[in-house]
């Protein structure tokens, strides 16, 4: 840009409103000229943990098992295995799903109803209707100011 300004004599601010492009936008890519095209990509820190302390974490917890993650931590850093935070201790262990082995069941939660494939075969029966059927009485449902719906037995005869 800045050759072709010098070639035609024309202001460099003028050849960019007539490209319409605007001056910071040239002027942030004259800035970043030369170096590597990084796309939002994660950079690797000097704080982030390599493989080998993932693997020492996880081996030295398989010898210290019954411990909690935060003894194992000062431990760890007593024996000069890694020295990282609790919570980087933490976190390895969840990641390597050695934390929850006493949960194996996984939850039913959101798996919805289970539909009956018959009729009348999800139906529930109780002794609560034959006892009021046997008093006398009928279950009836009225409104009640703390809750929607609440049964209460009424008498069917002249009580």
């Amino acid at each position: 840009m800045r050759r072709f300004s010098h070639r035609t004599e024309l202001p460099v601010c003028w050849v960019l409103t007539r490209l319409d492009i605007a001056p910071a936008q040239f002027y942030r890519w004259t800035a970043r000229y030369g170096s590597v095209n990084s796309h939002n990509g994660l950079m690797p820190r000097d704080h982030w943990l390599t493989p080998v302390e993932r693997e020492a974490i996880l081996a030295h917890y398989d010898t210290h098992a019954p411990e909690g993650y935060r003894r194992l931590t000062f431990m760890m850093l007593d024996a000069d295995v890694v020295a990282v935070s609790p919570a980087t201790v933490y976190r390895v262990l969840k990641a390597a799903g050695v934390l929850d082995r006493w949960n194996t069941k996984p939850s039913l939660k959101g798996t919805g109803f289970v539909q009956p494939l018959q009729p009348h075969e999800h139906w529930h029966i109780d002794g609560v209707g034959n006892w009021c059927a046997r008093q006398g009485r009928v279950l009836r449902r009225r409104r009640h100011p703390q809750c929607a719906t609440r049964y209460r037995f009424t008498s069917c005869g002249p009580n």
